[in-house]
């Protein structure tokens, strides 16, 4: 079979064009995604992040967050494919925590059980115990959330 120069021109520029205007899926055919977050300024995990979503393959979404996140300290929270993920923290505490779902909300419901599962203490409504008063507990908040596609 043989191909003309014109045909491969058209192909070539097709490809081009593709490549500028969607997604390109890795070999496994999956996008993926990384959040990376410095929990050590100032106590502050929302004082720098980076995220990163439709790489072709994990490794190099991770790499990109950290690069994005630009701090020393900055460690790469959650990784996923083909979906979404959220990342939440308390005010002022550097304990962080990732979950991912189907859905913006899904991720961020499910990041935020998963920060109560991962400190309880902080997270969590304690109950009064004898004449002292419980304590309300900290709410999460999203530090960011990103979804591939």
């Amino acid at each position: 079979m043989s191909v003309s120069w014109k045909t491969a021109a058209f192909a070539a520029v097709g490809v081009a064009f593709l490549s500028a205007g969607a997604p390109l899926a890795g070999a496994s055919g999956s996008l993926h995604g990384s959040i990376a977050v410095d929990t050590k300024i100032n106590g502050n995990p929302r004082a720098s992040w980076g995220a990163t979503w439709n790489y072709p393959n994990q490794s190099a979404a991770e790499n990109a967050a950290l690069r994005e996140c630009g701090g020393g300290s900055c460690q790469v929270i959650i990784s996923w494919s083909d979906g979404c993920a959220s990342v939440v923290g308390g005010d002022g505490e550097t304990t962080v925590a990732g979950g991912v779902g189907a859905t913006p909300a899904e991720a961020e419901q499910n990041a935020i059980a998963n920060i109560k599962i991962k400190d309880p203490v902080l997270f969590t409504p304690q109950p009064a115990t004898g004449s002292v008063a419980g304590t309300p507990g900290m709410t999460p908040h999203v530090i960011v959330t990103k979804c591939t596609g």
